[in-house]
């Protein structure tokens, strides 16, 4: 398991701008059940305080989105392409 990042809320960040993760959890809805946790390969979901919160190395794969039986996680509708979070995944600046 990778250490620990910042979550979301910790930095402030997963605006629309593309700041932050690419996902974002209603916690209205989230029950803190493991299954996003278990589907996510980046170890890029923790739970604080009974809710589940993204880190910082999510890569928008997808994956917890399907997971969750809650429908409580979903794509941040962003300003940037798509194929932006591709490359800054790879290492690349996002083009300001």
């Amino acid at each position: 398991m990778h250490a620990p990042s910042k979550s979301v809320d910790e930095q402030g960040i997963g605006d629309s701008t593309g700041g932050g993760p690419p996902v974002t959890v209603n916690r209205a809805t989230c029950v803190a059940c493991p299954k996003c946790i278990e589907s996510c390969r980046f170890d890029a979901i923790v739970v604080i305080s009974a809710k589940a919160h993204i880190l910082e190395n999510c890569t928008g794969c997808g994956a917890c989105i399907a997971a969750c039986p809650r429908e409580a996680i979903s794509k941040v509708e962003t300003s940037y392409p798509a194929h932006w979070f591709f490359a800054v995944d790879q290492g690349a600046p996002i083009p300001r």
